[in-house]
């Protein structure tokens, strides 16, 4: 899948410029606002908003062209990075192109913005940790040392919650293996 940098750009200057009075808006939460976009998008109609491919960095899913792409919005100068303390907080410093997406692609970024918008950036990677597709590329990530693509599919694989029991056992594993 190769993505649409063009489409990506723009969704990056959009969900800045609406979420610029979040005041825990920063590139944390820009990359699970596009996550939640981009792969509630495809569970809904088989592809994606962006086609970019997501990596399992421990933070939680990021799109891999993430950084190229915010380094030419900067030096093209429609992007600004505000630092504030810890904060990376990207500003919009041009209108988007919204005539690259449909009604229903920005309603469900939208959603995906009011779902993360009361959230810390922590709680909003700590909410991508649940997803079964992080969990497994994350997990081939840290034995392989490499980058892995959470594939879109993973969106229709589900599990039950974990029981009390399964929960103490994986802190147990996870406490003895040093994952």
């Amino acid at each position: 899948m190769k993505v649409n940098r063009r489409k990506l750009k723009n969704l990056i200057l959009y969900i800045s410029a609406v979420c610029e009075d979040d005041v825990h808006w920063g590139a944390i939460k820009l990359n699970k606002v596009l996550h939640k976009a981009d792969f509630g998008f495809f569970e809904a109609h088989r592809e994606s908003i962006t086609n970019s491919n997501y990596i399992a960095l421990e933070q939680g899913p990021a799109p891999n062209a993430m950084v190229p792409i915010v380094r030419e919005l900067v030096e093209t100068g429609r992007l600004a990075i505000q630092k504030r303390g810890r904060q990376k907080r990207p500003v919009a410093l041009t209108d988007p192109d919204l005539s690259l997406f449909t009604a229903e692609q920005i309603s469900v970024v939208d959603k995906a913005i009011e779902e993360l918008r009361h959230l810390t950036a922590k709680e909003a990677s700590d909410n991508t940790h649940d997803a079964i597709g992080w969990i497994a590329a994350r997990a081939k990530a840290k034995a392989t040392k490499k980058s892995v693509v959470i594939p879109y599919e993973s969106v229709f694989i589900s599990a039950p919650p974990a029981d009390p029991y399964e929960k103490a056992h994986v802190r147990e594993l996870v406490s003895q293996h040093g994952w």
